[in-house]
């Protein structure tokens, strides 16, 4: 590494890159762009100096504090660090977020919480995560509005995400055997292969 292109010893480009980074709370970005260089050679002086990096949510913490990260890329930087912030007050999310309205009105017009309808198209109505999407596609569409698709890994996901247990393979197996027409049961053998 040419430590010549400030001019400096590389203890006091150590001591200046901590001041930098922790002192001014900048960025790797910002400080690259303060001396000079790309962020990579800063990350590799910090590593060579022992400097120690910020964690994830540090650094959003310290982008939030100073104004340099909107909130909308805070969903880029992963669901568990959000909650993490969330759960400290930086800012609120909602989850499911943009679609909280929608998820409103189709709560208000079913007349069951969101998790009483997974629940209940689930286990009640006997349908596989495919047909409850289905389902609440063709309701979603009835309502004002801007139309909200959800497909069968979001159906899915709010299974598990309510701790709804799932069938088990041999239930789903009777279930959907039983959803076939009887010419189509003849022709499927007993483990699902064709005769």
């Amino acid at each position: 590494m040419n430590m010549l292109k400030w001019d400096m010893a590389p203890e006091e480009l150590a001591q200046l890159i901590w001041r930098l980074y922790w002192d001014e709370e900048l960025s790797q970005e910002l400080v690259a762009a303060r001396l000079g260089c790309s962020r990579t050679w800063i990350y590799r002086l910090m590593k060579r100096f022992c400097i120690p990096t910020r964690t994830q949510s540090q650094a959003i913490r310290t982008a939030i504090k100073h104004e340099r990260i909107d909130f909308k890329q805070l969903r880029q930087k992963g669901i568990a660090t959000m909650r993490e912030e969330v759960r400290k007050g930086l800012r609120k999310w909602n989850r499911p977020g943009k679609y909280k309205s929608k998820i409103a009105a189709l709560e208000k017009k079913m007349g069951q919480s969101l998790k009483e309808i997974f629940r209940s198209l689930y286990w009640d109505e006997g349908m596989s995560c495919q047909e409850i999407a289905e389902y609440l596609n063709k309701v979603m569409a009835e309502l004002p509005g801007k139309p909200f698709k959800v497909c069968k890994t979001y159906a899915s996901k709010g299974l598990r995400r309510f701790g709804i247990a799932r069938r088990s393979t041999s239930e789903a197996t009777k279930l959907a055997m039983s959803k076939l027409p009887p010419d189509r049961k003849a022709r499927v053998g007993r483990r699902g292969h064709r005769n």
